[in-house]
């Protein structure tokens, strides 16, 4: 949620509000399991056999690009940092793409780009011109499209 502008804590207090109230009108069903709610979290660090293959120095050098400045917290910047360091496509690749004109490619990112300059409501981003919008809008594109290729 770091790419359309909302701080780390406003998405963990989101999800508890959405499972408490789903828990809340399904309290009488035992055994539901019609919907699970699992977070990034979750899946990445639930096995620690698994978590413990990834070297934290390895993780710690990855950087991960923020173009609208939002308030993270540790945890999730770690799970974003294992995101993008185990499942994100070759940037170079991807933007060599976009350059030879690839018509899959440069569709994806052109939708993209236009969803999220539609989509953005950052009071930040709202106060931009056009043309700085869209920059971002791209930006904000392409590193959505990082991690989304390989979905």
């Amino acid at each position: 949620m770091v790419l359309v502008g909302v701080d780390d804590s406003v998405v963990t207090a989101y999800d508890e509000k959405l499972k408490a109230a789903y828990y809340e009108a399904h309290r009488s069903s035992t055994g539901n399991t019609s919907i699970r709610f699992v977070g990034l979290e979750e899946i990445l660090f639930s096995n620690s056999e698994a978590n413990s293959l990834l070297p934290r120095e390895w993780l710690d050098a990855f950087e991960v690009v923020h173009p609208i400045e939002t308030e993270l917290t540790a945890k999730a910047e770690l799970s974003r940092k294992t995101l993008m360091a185990t499942c994100q496509i070759d940037r170079d690749n991807f933007r060599s793409l976009i350059t030879k004109q690839d018509p899959h490619a440069l569709q994806f990112y052109r939708g993209q780009s236009r969803f999220m300059f539609e989509d953005l409501s950052h009071p930040g981003f709202l106060e931009m011109s056009s043309s700085k919008r869209k920059k971002l809008a791209s930006k904000v594109a392409a590193e959505m499209i990082a991690v989304r290729v390989h979905d």
